[in-house]
């Protein structure tokens, strides 16, 4: 979905965004059912992925193993293989430490090649004092005192090499500060070429296998 008004200015740097709600269970009125609503939008988060210059993927701690996020990775990594992949896991229970939550998602920054990892505990914990880190600077609070999620990051991949979460912490909130928009252009650019690049080589097998199928069928 693409809300007319996505064209936001966010700590400096204008972003436009690509919400895609609800992919998992494709819950939506519809006579075809959930599970054909699910595949219609993935279908479109790739068609749609194709111009985007990075994701963003949220997910609960007990959902990182599960196949249907694994899908969604997949179906990211594949229709641009060249941008940020940056995973959230939302709603952790204080019981969980942040390196617990990182070394849970190892597997997926190894195999998706995720650049980062940020996490957000449930502030409706009992605990969750010990947990949440202090409001982000420039994050301004709910009229009504609505706690918000503070999404943090738990773990940054450079030069392929995992590094834990320093002393200084690095807020969701400030992405807009650590995304490059020229080095996002270029791979955004990069990928593209490289998918036309698969197409073409596709294609051109195609032709020259098609005559001799058309042949064959003749004979046959």
């Amino acid at each position: 979905m693409c809300p007319e008004d996505s064209d936001h200015t966010i700590q400096g740097v204008h972003a436009g965004f690509c919400d895609c709600p609800d992919i998992q269970t494709g819950f939506a009125v519809s006579r075809s059912g959930p599970e054909s609503d699910a595949q219609e939008r993935q279908r479109w988060l790739a068609a749609v992925g194709r111009l985007c210059a990075a994701f963003v993927v949220m997910t609960k701690l007990s959902s990182l193993h599960d196949q249907v996020l694994l899908d969604i990775l997949t179906l990211l990594r594949d229709s641009m293989p060249g941008v940020p992949r940056i995973l959230t896991v939302n709603r952790v229970k204080a019981r969980y430490s942040p390196d617990l939550v990182a070394q849970q998602a190892q597997p997926l920054v190894d195999r998706f090649g995720i650049s980062s990892v940020y996490v957000a505990y449930d502030f409706r914990s009992a605990l969750a004092d010990t947990r949440i880190p202090p409001t982000p600077g420039g994050m301004i609070a709910e009229a009504d005192g609505t706690p918000q999620p503070i999404f943090f990051q738990s773990l940054t991949t450079v030069n392929s090499q995992p590094t834990s979460h320093s002393t200084k912490i690095r807020y969701l909130f400030h992405l807009g500060q650590e995304l490059d928009v020229g080095i996002l252009a270029t791979e955004s650019s990069r990928s593209l070429v490289q998918q036309l690049k698969i197409r073409a080589m596709k294609l051109a097998d195609w032709h020259e296998r098609n005559p001799q199928i058309r042949h064959q069928q003749i004979v046959d």
